[in-house]
């Protein structure tokens, strides 16, 4: 089974992202891209801002 380009290059972007810590800058210096086409990339196929594992919005629960 062979899978889509697009679908090679959101597993490598995350890969990398996951590799560097969620740090853009270091992932697109090691893919080759400006951070401004990884965060277009990003936003294409719906990886989110930030570092893995940690929430994008702050916990409103946990605040109070």
């Amino acid at each position: 089974m062979s899978k889509k380009l697009a679908e090679v290059e959101k597993e490598l972007i995350q890969r990398v992202l996951d590799e560097n810590n969620g740090n853009r800058v270091a992932a697109a210096k090691v893919l080759g891209i400006s951070k401004f086409s990884l965060a277009r990339r990003c936003k294409k196929y719906g990886i989110p801002n930030g570092k893995p594992g940690r929430p994008i919005v702050p916990d409103l629960a946990a605040a109070g």
